[in-house]
């Protein structure tokens, strides 16, 4: 059977019935060979090994015209052009060599039409295997690819339509709705160019919108704006359906764009609803497009829903007017924004929504909304999209996770509606708003309002309460709210002499805390002197043993301590102090909400003073029961002129009704080092590419420099130009301190965590330093932001902490590990991972560490990820690792190098290394890095 399969081999065998009979009917296998060569449609032909044609069937001399004598015996530089003989001998050349069989799509050119063929040839062997020509057949298929081109060109119209479509749902616009239109019939390749002229009741043109002609449509603008409308677009507005014009430099000579419709067909038809006439659209498209019926439907169409648009438009003019304000924030809200059809698939999604998932819009419209959320949420979201499809009563606002290109999850919340298209289709147009940092905080947002809300209170008491004890027994309730404490009082300086004017306990531990009236001699008390000539808080945490501590009696119970200065015009109006019943250092968090706590009393304590010197006269009220106000300005940007709030003035140093230009405001109270980041986002605030958002410095005129947050939002007139500009300027001096505080507390923790591992590991000690170093300055060669990059530094400082579960005896073992050592070797990014994933970084540092190892060929460990499951930070910090690790000394072997280092990565760029790190790390050591530099 096998040798009976192996000679068939996919030929003709005329030895097999039934094929054998048949033959001997025929008068023998010639006869069947010679039917199925005079019958065949397809081209069949042989070929000797000179090239010249041996055997044609009568379809190869129908379609070419020529008879036998004018065939055999040639070749194809005989019977074909130049190009198209050498391409044909190219192919029986690739025969011939290869011995194999090929195919090729073949376009001739027959009696000036192309003419599209699928050839196959074959190598034509004698009896003993050598091969002796080439045999071969060419089957039309030029009718099939034109219906094909049509069909795809009919789709692309029909994506146009949606994607018009979409827009008419979103878009309440005008002159966007037009210049989107004109776009999206252009981009996906549907037309050359399109342009739409919108004309007023008398004929005179209202706007104008073009994609694809750039500058060259300008003359037709103006041309437009003199009232001469061209032959085109009279023929449209005077004639029902599609006015085509197969010669457009001939037909509407005079035109501006007549020379950018060359050799292509131009189309026009009128904008009409409902009897109102609002304009004219013109396409440009390919002549063999032009007289279809179908493509004429679809111009129509898209025509008719654009003047249902305009129309729409129209009706909502003045309610959208009216509206203005109201449309600006939602159009530059920070949403996303969505339309899913009844199937789950995205018909179009916003640029917010596509930054929210790091997507392209092509990797979203079209696909199912679930393949972009977590397990958690999947069933939730279909479960409530159901239901709402159904018209049951389901909230239409909640929260769930999407996923991220690099897999990473964002917290969402929802809102959404469900309408019907004109078809009657149902469809869910949904806003989704990030609050990822929103979610990750709320644990501390609880506290902070409890804190906040203390704070209202005891400031509420400040501004509202003339009694400055009453207003400091407010502070005291408060306090306990906010810090673990078992007692709290307040102390008011005396000269000389400090007086417990308040006092508050707090749990039972304190029930014997009669202090009220006790007064301390500063000078004989080193605490509070301590306190007074530092301006600094001070902590006892164990009062049992401090040497400086004065023990009162009958609060034996009291064991630790922390007080801060109140203090105002750098002078300590007194003390803030709370207790404990317990040992131990107080924490910073206590620390700063002591501080708040303390400016409130200051606050109070300094009004009270003001009060009573200046006859409660109303200024000084005014500047007591100021407490966290913003300031405000207003730029005309027409007259550059600039209203100040006070407390503007009062924040920046200026004086009230100071006449100043923007330019000079800037110059004057920015920080010169910010100040030409400040214009930077100043202009891209006023030419509407994006809202002011910064933070920066101020410098007033005392010196003082503050940290302030400014916002601004643009206003329009009713043309749409800008026309002022409304902004905020808030002190966040004491966020950013603490933000400076928060960090340098983390870098310490890194430092500890980081110096763990050099104590079990000295023969690598400072390879995390010298990982770290370099991954910092790949990071920042790569353009990264500076929060990523500061990421990536704190991630290399811990990236082996993992080796403090590895028996000391593996990590400074003088030979090649063995296979058992080398296994535990690589436990250590997981167990890295579950020492660091508790910890609340601002970053995702567990994962980064964990990744640090894998490679993008999937070759690396523990999880042989890939590409882009893993993180950039990681792919950066693998890089990193090797080079610093191979030039460096280890216990098992010498230094390889830097040189062997870098040759490592090289080779191995874009197959185990990430290629844009490489070559940031390349050029990091090019321009002069090294590993001991500060």
């Amino acid at each position: 059977m096998a040798k009976e399969a192996q000679s068939n081999n996919g030929h003709l065998d005329f030895q097999q019935e039934p094929l054998k009979a048949i033959a001997k009917e025929m008068g023998g296998a010639e006869r069947v060979l010679q039917g199925i060569l005079e019958t065949s449609e397809s081209i069949i032909f042989i070929k000797d090994l000179d090239g010249r044609y041996v055997l044609v069937n009568p379809a190869f001399s129908r379609l070419f015209h020529r008879g036998l004598e004018e065939t055999l015996g040639h070749t194809d530089a005989d019977l074909f052009p130049q190009k198209v003989a050498q391409r044909l001998r190219a192919a029986d050349a690739r025969v011939l060599k290869s011995r194999e069989i090929l195919s090729s799509i073949d376009r001739l050119t027959i009696e000036h039409e192309e003419r599209i063929f699928v050839a196959t040839k074959a190598p034509l062997q004698d009896n003993e295997g050598n091969v002796i020509g080439v045999s071969g057949f060419a089957t039309e298929i030029t009718g099939e690819v034109r219906a094909r081109d049509q069909l795809a060109h009919l789709n692309k119209i029909l994506r146009a339509i949606r994607n018009v479509n979409q827009l008419i749902v979103t878009e309440k616009d005008r002159e966007r709705l037009l210049q989107g239109a004109c776009e999206r019939l252009v981009k996906n390749g549907s037309y050359h160019n399109a342009w739409i002229a919108l004309l007023d009741d008398s004929g005179q043109l209202m706007t104008a919108a073009e994609s694809g002609f750039g500058g060259d449509f300008a003359p037709m603008f103006e041309q437009l704006r003199q009232g001469i409308i061209p032959q085109c677009g009279k023929d449209a507005l005077a004639n029902p359906g599609v006015i085509a014009m197969f010669h457009p430099q001939r037909d509407c000579s005079g035109c501006p764009l007549a020379a950018s419709c060359a050799g292509r067909v131009k189309s026009a038809v009128c904008l009409a609803y409902s009897g109102k006439v609002f304009g004219f659209l013109v396409l440009s498209l390919q002549s063999k497009y032009a007289q279809d019926p179908k493509e004429r439907a679809l111009i129509s169409e898209i025509a008719g829903d654009l003047g249902f648009a305009l129309h729409d438009l129209e009706i909502e003019e003045e309610r959208q007017q009216s509206e203005e304000r109201y449309r600006l924030i939602v159009e530059n809200s920070h949403s996303g924004i969505i339309i899913v059809d009844e199937r789950y698939r995205f018909q179009w999604v916003n640029d917010m929504f596509c930054e929210m998932l790091a997507r392209d819009k092509a990797e979203i419209v079209g696909r199912d909304f679930r393949d972009f959320l977590d397990d958690e949420s999947r069933q939730l979201v279909a479960d409530r999209y159901v239901r709402r499809q159904r018209g049951e009563d389901t909230p239409s606002r909640y929260e769930f996770n999407v996923v991220r290109k690099d897999g990473t999850k964002k917290r969402v919340e929802i809102r959404s509606a469900v309408v019907r298209d004109r078809a009657g289709r149902m469809r869910t147009i949904a806003q989704l708003l990030d609050i990822t940092d929103r979610v990750r905080a709320q644990d501390a947002l609880r506290e902070e309002n409890r804190m906040t809300f203390a704070l209202s209170k005891s400031a509420g008491a400040v501004v509202s309460s003339l009694n400055m004890r009453e207003a400091l027994d407010h502070i005291l309730d408060e306090l306990q709210h906010v810090v673990q404490a078992d007692a709290g009082s307040v102390m008011l300086v005396e000269g000389d002499t400090a007086r417990i004017v308040g006092a508050r306990a707090y749990s039972d531990s304190a029930r014997e805390y009669d202090v009220l009236g006790t007064t301390f001699i500063i000078s004989q008390t080193p605490n509070l002197l301590h306190m007074i000539e530092t301006g600094a808080p001070l902590i006892v945490a164990d009062t049992h043993t401090s040497p400086e501590w004065v023990q009162l009696a009958n609060l034996e119970w009291l064991r630790s301590y922390a007080g801060v200065p109140i203090r105002a015009h750098d002078k300590t109006l007194g003390f803030l102090n709370v207790d404990r019943a317990t040992t131990g250092p107080f924490d910073d968090k206590t620390i700063e909400r002591l501080q708040v706590f303390a400016t409130i009393a200051g606050a109070a304590i300094e009004n009270a003073t003001l009060i009573e010197e200046a006859n409660r006269r109303a200024d000084r009220l005014e500047t007591a029961q100021r407490v966290a106000h913003m300031g405000f300005l207003d730029w005309d940007l027409k007259t550059d002129k600039i209203l100040l709030s006070d407390e503007f003035c009062r924040l920046n140093g200026l004086k009230k009704g100071e006449d100043i230009t923007a330019l000079e405001l800037l110059a004057q109270v920015v920080h010169e080092d910010d100040l030409e980041y400040a214009r930077k986002n100043l202009n891209l605030a006023i030419s509407g590419k994006k809202e002011l958002d910064i933070d920066h410095r101020i410098v007033r005129p005392d010196g003082k420099v503050l940290w302030v947050h400014s916002q601004g939002h643009l206003i329009h007139d009713e043309k749409g130009n800008p026309k002022a500009l409304l902004g905020t300027v808030v002190d966040i001096t004491s966020r950013k301190e603490a933000e400076a505080k928060l960090r340098k507390s983390l870098s310490d923790i890194m430092r500890v965590l980081s110096a763990t591992i050099e104590i079990r590991d000295p023969y690598t000690a400072g390879h995390q330093v010298r990982v770290a170093k370099l991954a910092v300055a790949i990071a920042t060669e790569m353009k990264l932001p500076e929060d990523r990059v500061e990421g990536v530094g704190f991630a290399a400082q811990v990236h082996d902490i993992g080796k403090v579960a590895i028996p000391a005896e593996i990590l400074a073992k003088p030979t090649a590990l063995n296979e058992i050592e080398f296994s535990l070797i690589k436990e250590h990014p997981e167990v890295a991972y579950d020492v660091l994933r508790d910890i609340d970084f601002p970053w995702p540092i567990a994962d980064i560490v964990l990744q640090h190892h894998e490679r993008i060929d999937g070759s690396g460990y523990p999880n042989g990820l890939k590409n882009g499951d893993i993180l950039l930070e990681a792919r950066i910090l693998g890089v990193a690792d090797v080079v610093e690790a191979m030039s460096s000394h280890r216990p098992y072997r010498a230094s390889l190098g830097l040189d062997a280092a870098l040759d490592e990565i090289k080779k191995n760029k874009g197959v185990k290394y990430d290629k844009e790190a490489v070559e940031a790390c390349l050029a990091v050591f090019e321009s002069g890095f090294t590993f001991d530099q500060q």
